[in-house]
């Protein structure tokens, strides 16, 4: 019999304001990811997806408000938290938001994140073996010569960085890398740490196609091994994976639930407009998608198949010149929106159901 899966990491009450309400993430609530899961989170550029990435990381968090610009981390006279359901003991407030830097550097041996630029992650001045040494070093402190450098040689050959390259790439520092192998060296670098969960910001922008279907292949290899091993008992935890991408085949394929992201440009937010599982009842269609997923959809099909002349949608650009500012962000722009939706019940739905919002009554 198949392992119950647990969460992982819960979300509650997430909202944040950016300098004079430039750009917040609004009401983003009572989230679970559960351990094994491959989590979507897909949406358009600038819509909030890699902010919520980085706070989940803690790379955002009320230590470094003033850094970042940020005014405001609480919501409903209640503060963002994050929580971290694995190892708790690591943060004595219970909340990745509020961690110190110690118990930061502690949660980050077990939740890595691959950033959408290398250069965010790398030491630009160490050469790329060394990098690779000191993140599996992270893993296993007490390795010994022989199994470090068959670590370092297997993820290099994972990452189409070795065999005759090997020699030339290992001595090189980041900064004298092409963009490609920057962003494979940041991938196995991930890898190299062995972590719970991988947080894979755009993990395969800016790659050659060929070298796309070899990365994702060994994100999904490295996913299925150790889940098996879990199923099995040979591993305490399985590999949960987030992927934040707006490439929705890549979503579709890989996804077991997906968290839909929207940012108007005239309300300046980003929140989560949508929540559902890519299972065999909703490919039946017994899940009703919310119009901006559809559009989603539409749009990618229209990108890959060049028999379409146009976006198979009837989803509308805008519902005239006037803006609404408040309730479901996706008001503006949304067919089937009604007096409903502009209220409390709107700007407050419950993300653990993907029933609860409006439109789907």
């Amino acid at each position: 019999m198949p392992k119950k899966s647990t969460p992982i990491l819960n979300i509650h009450n997430l909202n944040m304001v950016f300098g004079e309400e430039a750009f917040t993430l609004k009401n983003i609530n009572n989230i679970e990811i559960n351990r094994g899961e491959i989590v979507g989170v897909l949406g358009e550029s600038g819509c909030g997806k890699t902010t919520f990435g980085k706070c989940l990381i803690g790379l955002i968090n009320h230590r470094d408000m003033t850094r970042f610009g940020i005014t405001s981390m609480s919501g409903n006279d209640l503060d963002s938290k994050i929580e971290y359901l694995h190892h708790p003991q690591i943060f004595k407030s219970n909340n990745i938001l509020n961690g110190t830097k110690k118990e930061l550097l502690e949660y980050r041996k077990h939740v890595q994140m691959i950033f959408q630029q290398p250069r965010a992650s790398l030491n630009m001045n160490m050469p790329v073996r060394k990098i690779l040494e000191e993140s599996v070093r992270i893993d296993d402190p007490n390795i010994n010569p022989k199994s470090l450098e068959e670590r370092i040689e297997k993820l290099a050959d994972r990452f189409e960085l070795g065999g005759s390259n090997w020699e030339r790439i290992a001595k090189l520092k980041p900064k004298k890398l092409s963009g490609g192998e920057r962003r494979r060296v940041g991938i196995a670098k991930v890898f190299a740490v062995n972590p719970d969960i991988i947080i894979a910001d755009e993990p395969v922008a800016s790659l050659d196609v060929s070298v796309r279907g070899k990365i994702i292949d060994a994100l999904y290899k490295e996913w299925e091994i150790r889940y098996k091993q879990w199923e099995s008992g040979e591993r305490e935890n399985p590999l949960t994976i987030i992927i934040i991408s707006h490439d929705y085949n890549l979503i579709q394929s890989l996804a077991h639930k997906v968290l839909v992201f929207y940012g108007d440009v005239h309300v300046k937010r980003g929140t989560i407009v949508d929540y559902y599982l890519t299972s065999e009842s909703t490919k039946n269609g017994r899940h009703k998608k919310h119009p901006y997923s559809q559009k989603l959809e539409s749009d990618s099909k229209f990108m890959v198949d060049p028999n379409l002349d146009e976006f198979e949608t009837d989803l509308p650009n805008n519902r005239g010149s006037r803006i609404i500012t408040k309730g479901c962000i996706y008001i503006n722009n949304c067919p089937v929106a009604s007096e409903a939706c502009s209220g409390a019940v709107a700007s407050e739905w419950n993300y653990s159901s993907s029933d609860d919002m409006p439109c789907r009554k």
